[in-house]
């Protein structure tokens, strides 16, 4: 998980290059999502919102495009070599941050579906 104070994890080139050439491995079905409510922000590196909105149902999970309580995580996009791109924090990011929601990148999100560590 990604904490605001304390920086992101760096993602490099390699990780992107990694993803793209597994992205088949979360094509599949499973229930590792289910209950959970997700909202995802910026630009991602790896999918398109549609592509992550499939994803995200294929595992049982709820894509949401709002912020509020009740939301399980926030995948956001806007984190390269553990910064935000555009420099700016988007309202979705603030606002998690203002309900304590967690904030996870494509690569902790991928993690989580493959390992079924939510």
């Amino acid at each position: 998980m990604i904490s605001l104070e304390q920086g992101f994890r760096p993602i490099t080139d390699a990780d992107i290059e990694a993803w793209q050439a597994d992205k088949s491995r979360l094509d599949g079905k499973s229930n590792r999502l289910v209950g959970k409510r997700i909202v995802v922000t910026g630009k991602l590196e790896k999918y398109t919102r549609a592509e992550i909105e499939n994803v995200i149902e294929n595992h049982g999970g709820s894509y949401c495009t709002e912020v509020r309580y009740g939301v399980s995580f926030v995948l956001t996009g806007n984190i390269r070599n553990g910064k935000f791109q555009g420099g700016k924090m988007s309202r979705k990011l603030k606002a998690a941050q203002e309900y304590n929601i967690n904030i996870i990148d494509e690569w902790d999100f991928e993690q989580m579906i493959a390992e079924g560590a939510l």
